[in-house]
């Protein structure tokens, strides 16, 4: 493992209190020593011992710190809304602690490590937090999904710069696994196997003012995408109601909220590379729509596997709200792109520009390799599909 420079510490070393107290106390010894490393291993203090760590809070990560997933299982405890990890710069407002943050200060130099997908593991609750509905009132509901912002994220990071996230597997996510936004820069995310099931359950997200990334080696399957780069205008007040249903946004979904610069609302520079995982939406997305941008996304050995049958393996698309621009969605470049078990390869539903897909294959018997929808196959500029093989 490359760790962070600095000592190492475990929650055993702190034998006063309960687990999440002893997680915190040694995250505080590494803050006050400029960082370090936090090792979750067995827990030699709980009787029985365990190498389960549950947790009643977020744990919060400062610059120059691992954690350290040492053949052991990060569980979010029953009933528990909020983060499973999060960076400190994320400075939550107490008026308004599901809203928007109050500001994201800058994080750098950041990593979340496991032993392997076999042996490491981050997981969400077994019963879901439920309270009446925020707007409506009423029964008990489970908080889960988009409806029901940030919190229901598993791994959130907000301007962070300069951080690595591997080698360990998700299960049992209440929204999104892992989503980061607004300033993140210089990521590396890396072996990690999924299984999520519920409503919004990406695998890995990019959101506005993301760049400079590397994805590579991920397995699994997700309820919804298993990557996503994800620039929208978004809301700026809460709660609202959606356009075609009777639900609400009742809180943010993305922390920071818009930039007050629409051109630090850009995903770009993200490779992906040897993805091998379902979807029962798609296993990469590019998606813009209200003035942000997509730009410089390169994927390459993306297949999916059996276990959901996704609606395309591939989609480049606009909506939700004002559709994407021409040139909202550019360079984008992808090649070996193969469909098992997903009745499309490839869908392009948005305006594109100096883009190709090379080498889009189609193996399941009755699929299509790929489509362009009107009126966009009219609007192409220098965009390739090649070597599109059924």
């Amino acid at each position: 493992m490359n760790s962070n420079p600095g000592s190492t510490r475990s929650p055993n070393d702190f034998p006063g209190g309960t687990q999440t107290a002893r997680i915190i106390a040694a995250l505080d010894a590494l803050k006050a020593h400029g960082g370090g490393t936090l090792e979750l291993a067995a827990d030699t203090i709980s009787l029985p011992n365990t190498n389960t760590w549950t947790i009643t809070e977020s744990i919060v990560l400062a610059s120059n710190t691992t954690l350290y997933l040492n053949h052991c299982r990060l569980k979010l405890a029953d009933g528990v809304y909020d983060t499973i990890i999060r960076n400190e710069g994320i400075v939550i407002d107490e008026a308004n602690p599901n809203g928007f943050a109050r500001e994201l200060k800058r994080d750098s130099n950041i990593k979340i490590i496991g032993s392997g997908i076999d042996s490491a593991f981050i997981e969400g609750p077994d019963i879901q937090y439920a309270a009446p509905h925020p707007v409506r009132g009423g029964k008990p509901v489970p908080w889960i999904g988009d409806y029901f912002g940030w919190r229901t994220i598993s791994i959130l990071f907000a301007n962070v710069h300069g951080y690595e996230i591997g080698g360990f597997s998700m299960r049992k996510t209440t929204c999104w696994a892992i989503s980061q936004e607004h300033g993140c820069e210089d990521m590396h995310i890396h072996d990690i196997d999924f299984l999520t099931t519920v409503k919004n359950g990406d695998g890995i997200d990019f959101r506005k003012g993301c760049r400079n990334g590397l994805v590579e080696r991920i397995t699994g399957a997700c309820a919804d995408d298993v990557i996503a780069c994800t620039a929208l205008g978004g809301f700026t007040d809460f709660p609202k109601k959606t356009v075609n249903s009777n639900e609400y946004y009742n809180f943010p979904l993305e922390v920071g909220g818009r930039s007050a610069r629409i051109e630090d609302d850009v995903i770009e520079n993200i490779e992906i590379r040897d993805i091998k995982a379902s979807s029962k939406c798609h296993t990469i997305i590019c998606l813009a729509g209200g003035g942000p941008k997509v730009r410089n996304i390169t994927a390459t050995d993306v297949e999916d596997n059996m276990t959901y049958a996704a609606l395309q393996v591939v989609a480049v698309y606009t909506g939700y709200g004002t559709s994407a621009a021409s040139g909202d969605i550019s360079n984008v470049h992808m090649k070996n792109i193969i469909s098992n078990n997903s009745p499309m390869t490839l869908l392009v539903n948005a305006p594109l520009e100096n883009s190709s897909f090379d080498a889009v294959v189609q193996r399941k018997a009755g699929g299509k390799t790929y489509q362009i929808q009107p009126p966009y196959d009219t609007q192409m500029k220098n965009v390739r599909i090649t070597d599109a093989a059924h």
